[in-house]
């Protein structure tokens, strides 16, 4: 924060810019740029969710007992590493490429924060400052480990995406009814249908090599939002493309370690057997 408020644009301009990203990172942690934080009302009952429910005007709130904003914060922990490596003279090969895929994965997890605070997932004060206190010594514990162990980071990521992807696949499968009744908000429509999807395509990086056209190009993913289900299978989807892209840096430290099919958990190491 004091670099860059100390730093001058005219002088080091990269890293200026850099430190000037950290501290709107920083800041909306917190609530910044966030948009109204004035919720409609809905819930519907789930394993990570409380309950959705019309009210009379037939707007939605959705509210979780586990606020989702703590998952974006370690793509950012990456980032903030990456880059003071960087300006001390780091050029590993590949570095570029995961700095983009990680600012990617990041931006689609603050949109998935979006969604869930247009539903009215930050109505409640308490859940607000829970997530933003959890956010952000989360953080600062995953840049520690980042900093020292990346396999060590990226498998703990591995672990709650997997998690995410489950929870959502369970509450799919338990309010499909409801939730096809329900309107798309307009945020997801913006971030999934509208938007320059260039973003969206860079943090899909596992890839199926039988889905490539002759020229070597990959069918984009083009979600179509048709109810707010829709919108949870794209949130759902995104999660695993996400434990995708963890699995193959934790075991081949390569984003495309092995194709779609082939990616498999991260597995506990055999006990080493004692010499008799």
């Amino acid at each position: 924060i004091f670099l860059a408020i100390k730093l001058k644009k005219n002088r080091f301009p990269r890293t200026s810019t850099r430190n000037r990203a950290c501290v709107m990172h920083l800041r909306e942690t917190f609530g910044a740029g966030m948009g109204a934080r004035t919720p409609t009302r809905y819930s519907v009952p789930g394993r990570d969710m409380q309950t959705v429910h019309l009210n009379d005007s037939g707007t939605h709130v959705l509210k979780r007992k586990k606020p989702p904003q703590h998952r974006r914060r370690p793509y950012f922990a990456y980032l903030s590493v990456m880059h003071l490596r960087e300006t001390f003279g780091a050029r590993d090969p590949g570095m570029g490429d995961r700095m983009r895929t990680h600012y990617a994965e990041a931006d689609n997890e603050l949109h998935h924060l979006l969604i869930m605070e247009a539903l009215g997932g930050n109505s409640s004060i308490v859940d607000r400052t829970l997530a933003q206190t959890m956010a952000f010594g989360y953080y600062w514990y995953v840049s520690a480990v980042y900093a020292f162990s990346e396999p060590a980071a990226y498998h703990l990521s591995e672990l709650i995406e997997k998690h995410a992807f489950n929870t959502y696949s369970t509450f799919l499968e338990e309010h499909a009814e409801k939730l096809r009744g329900m309107p798309v908000p307009d945020i997801a429509r913006k971030y999934y249908v509208e938007d320059n999807p260039y973003l969206f395509d860079t943090f899909c990086t596992v890839k199926q090599l039988s889905d490539a056209d002759a020229d070597g190009n990959f069918p984009p993913r083009r979600p179509t939002l048709e109810s707010l289900y829709d919108v949870f299978a794209c949130i759902r989807d995104d999660e695993q493309e996400h434990w995708k892209t963890l699995c193959n840096l934790v075991q081949y430290d390569d984003m495309q370690g092995v194709e779609n099919n082939l990616v498999q958990g991260t597995k506990a190491r055999p006990a080493l057997q004692a010499k008799e």
